[in-house]
């Protein structure tokens, strides 16, 4: 019976709370600067002013869409910007 979705999802066992199986909407710092491959010093010193921010408490989030729209922002073809 422990297979059971009622046992499962209602009482806190089973895959619907496994909080790996839930898509990331937000990232902290560390996980925002992996994600863009770039040291957390570079992201704080480059990418983090232009980005929105979710803060709860001391906790700062940053959202996965911006991180990719900033990404695809400042993206060139062959080389450099100018």
């Amino acid at each position: 019976m422990a297979d059971c979705a009622c046992v499962g999802g209602l009482f806190g066992r089973g895959p619907m709370n496994d909080p790996r199986s839930q898509p990331r909407l937000l990232l902290s710092k560390r996980e925002a600067a992996a994600s863009l491959g770039m040291s957390i010093r570079h992201f704080e010193r480059h990418v983090q002013a232009q980005l929105r921010c979710v803060r709860c408490g001391q906790l700062t989030l940053y959202h996965l869409r911006d991180l990719e729209r900033w990404a695809e922002e400042e993206a060139t073809v062959g080389g450099r910007a100018g």
